[in-house]
């Protein structure tokens, strides 16, 4: 009966660790990525408080997220983290403050959005089309999608066509 019960604690502890082990993680790196940002290395700070965010979501690690993005200049990912922010302050609860903040955050930066917006006339069948290394959603064309500065690969593919390929540099002052 011994080897049992002690066979029951490893096992509730392996079924735990990981958890606990990802905050820990994620703690260290929102620490680490913070350290960076104070020492004038934003890009790298910013790394790595979304890796933290990924591990362990929260609604401050997605403020601080955002107001890093923003400094970058990488609006959209900024209004994005901010916009996640207010999702999950409002799914949480009982956090009034940080939900206003970056509802607040998050529409200042909206009218400063630069957008791509992927034009598609008369579909065809089996067509796909790729932002990046990303399928975008059929709902999604026709539509202004906020994106960071930089240069965008616009791939469309399908059945019987010729691939299509388009580099799109967005510059921070565009707004389409």
């Amino acid at each position: 009966m011994r080897h049992v019960k002690q066979a029951v604690a490893v096992l509730s502890f392996l079924a735990i660790s990981p958890v606990h082990a990802d905050s820990a993680t994620a703690e260290a790196l929102f620490r680490d990525g913070r350290d960076l940002i104070k020492h004038g290395k934003l890009a790298a700070g910013c790394d790595k408080i979304g890796a933290s965010q990924k591990l362990d979501p929260s609604v401050g690690t997605l403020l601080n997220l955002g107001d890093c993005r923003e400094k970058l200049g990488q609006l959209a990912s900024a209004w994005g983290a901010f916009r996640e922010a207010e999702s999950l302050a409002k799914r949480k609860g009982g956090d009034d403050k940080r939900l206003a903040e970056a509802s607040k955050r998050a529409a200042a930066l909206e009218p400063k959005l630069s957008n791509i917006v992927i034009e598609v006339p008369q579909p065809v069948d089996g067509l796909i089309i790729r932002r990046g290394d990303e399928v975008v959603d059929r709902a999604a064309w026709n539509t202004p999608l906020p994106v960071d500065p930089a240069t965008h690969v616009i791939v469309a593919e399908a059945p019987g066509f010729k691939p299509w390929r388009l580099e799109v540099a967005v510059d921070p002052r565009s707004r389409r």
